[in-house]
């Protein structure tokens, strides 16, 4: 729960008070002899929802509310047991006078802190002459935040060092609507070396190891992290992903992967390691929280632009470790002129060269990329039919035109189909 002010002393007592006195509540008094003629005893037995036993709540019960019905609606009793809410017992003794030998009653019963109600439930049974009954009264959790639906513990995947003290705290949603007032339980996955206690705090263990931290609602909303416990990171170390080359756009082919470690030179779980890209590329992960063996990984992706690119990967105090990428250009997808188109010269005369640049999606120059050659009109021929770009993406032929006056023709074509045609016209 939020620490409100109207909330802030019931967080200060555990839920162990609660389930005793819950299961004492209405017990008959043994030692009042035999029931009188036409008096049935009833002692209840409350019965708590199951979420309940798997946390430590900070649940402050102090009174149970007590209401007996004589089916269908006459109200016989409407009681409320006040308590001090560090209690550890309560006997209430409910003595019923029965209407016939064989009464049908329900038995509601609420349990409170204060004026707020947390619990409540209600039984049917039947209430005979001269005996003893014990229905049991399951109680649903209808307290502040019953209707969350989520609940998030912070901070997530953490590290504390031997004998640290933390306490984390917890978050309640609605939907995606925050639930400001609500109860939660904790509990540890191992509570002998790392206990939790009804506020959150937990103590890390002298030894290496780790544990996951639960919380749950009364009504049985969970969530859990692991918390690991490790001396302190001293160092961070390449592993690999270091030297690779790729497409600029794309992925690179190995994650790049460093390793936290301690003074003992063992891997720091859980540690914190923030991988940085350098302008226009990106990493798939800034925050990396390390491995069990202290290794943290990311995927980088490199930028537009075919270049050497440097990623960094960090640690509060300790210098950054870096990795180098080569930026290549991608597959060709477009084409350009460059220079030759329009020209006019007399029938039959060699041309200037025709240029093209060969792109990629960025507008990159693709080096050894094939441009197919060809004449749509005019006749004359082209120097090659098929030529290779050079490194920065061009590639030219010569053209000479046909015999005849007019029109000329020549289509400049790649492999995925983009063409360009130089236009060019012959005199007499």
């Amino acid at each position: 729960m939020r620490d409100s002010p109207a909330v802030r002393a019931a967080l200060l007592r555990g839920l162990s008070g609660l389930l005793a006195v819950a299961s004492a509540v209405g017990c008959y008094d043994s030692t009042a002899g035999d029931l009188e003629e036409g008096v049935a005893a009833v002692v209840a037995r409350p019965e708590l929802p199951p979420s309940l036993s798997t946390a430590a709540f900070a649940l402050d019960v102090d009174r149970v509310r007590l209401l007996l019905v004589r089916q269908p609606s006459e109200l016989m009793l409407d009681t409320t047991v006040f308590f001090p809410a560090d209690s550890t017992q309560l006997t209430v003794r409910l003595k019923v006078l029965l209407a016939q030998p064989r009464d049908q009653l329900t038995l509601a019963m609420e349990l409170r802190s204060g004026k707020q109600l947390l619990f409540s439930g209600s039984s049917g049974f039947e209430a005979i002459e001269g005996s003893n009954v014990a229905p049991v009264v399951p109680l649903q959790y209808v307290g502040p935040g019953n209707e969350l639906t989520t609940l998030v513990i912070e901070p997530r995947d953490s590290v504390l060092k031997p004998g640290d003290i933390f306490t984390f705290s917890v978050r309640a949603f609605q939907g995606r609507i925050p639930v400001d007032l609500f109860y939660a339980g904790w509990a540890s996955s191992d509570p002998r070396v790392s206990p939790v206690n009804a506020k959150g705090t937990l103590k890390a263990p002298a030894e290496r190891g780790s544990a996951f931290l639960r919380v749950v609602s009364p009504t049985g909303v969970k969530d859990s992290t692991r918390v690991w416990f490790s001396p302190p990171p001293s160092a961070i170390e390449r592993l690999s992903g270091d030297g690779q080359q790729g497409r600029v756009g794309d992925p690179l082919p190995q994650p790049l992967a460093v390793r936290v470690t301690a003074a003992d030179g063992l891997g720091v779980p859980g540690a914190r390691v923030r991988f940085l890209a350098p302008f226009g590329s990106r990493v798939q992960d800034t925050l990396v929280i390390t491995d069990s063996e202290g290794v943290g990984r990311t995927i980088a992706t490199l930028g537009p632009v075919p270049t050497l690119y440097t990623f960094e990967a960090q640690i509060p105090f300790q210098p950054a470790v870096t990795f180098q990428a080569i930026g290549l250009p991608g597959p060709p997808v477009a084409i350009a002129k460059q220079a030759g188109d329009g020209q006019t010269a007399p029938a039959g005369q060699l041309l200037q060269p025709f240029t093209v640049r060969v792109q990629d999606r960025f507008g990159n120059g693709v080096g050894d990329a094939e441009v197919t050659w060809e004449v749509v009109a005019g006749g004359g021929a082209v120097s090659a039919s098929v030529s290779t770009t050079d490194p920065t993406g061009r590639t030219s032929v010569t053209y000479r035109l046909g015999p005849l006056p007019g029109s000329n023709a020549v289509r400049a074509r790649l492999s995925n189909g983009e063409s360009v045609v130089f236009a060019s016209t012959g005199t007499p």
